[in-house]
């Protein structure tokens, strides 16, 4: 398997190279089966770490994290955060 030439810029091989992982891009691999394979597998993992996003930014909020800072640190839009607030509030308050 080759690793990462810098050539290829398909959005697969962007999005491996910022988990910090050396792999191939699926359009640079010989085996489509194992391209396939690691696709899934680090969608499966983007999904598992973006599956707590919405708690996780409510917490910072409740702990005093303003909205702009999460922004900051998250690259989270801050009408997104409001967006998840507003949710939250919606779930906790009795109707």
């Amino acid at each position: 398997m080759r690793t990462l030439t810098g050539d290829c810029t398909c959005d697969v091989q962007r999005s491996l190279q910022g988990n910090g992982e050396q792999l191939c891009s699926v359009c640079c691999m010989g085996n489509a089966d194992d391209a396939k394979r690691r696709a899934e597998a680090a969608l499966t993992a983007w999904a598992a770490g973006n599956a707590k996003r919405d708690q996780v930014i409510c917490d910072a909020v409740d702990a005093g994290i303003s909205v702009n800072r999460i922004h900051q640190i998250t690259g989270v839009a801050r009408t997104t955060i409001d967006r998840i607030l507003r949710a939250e509030e919606s779930a906790e308050s009795p109707q």
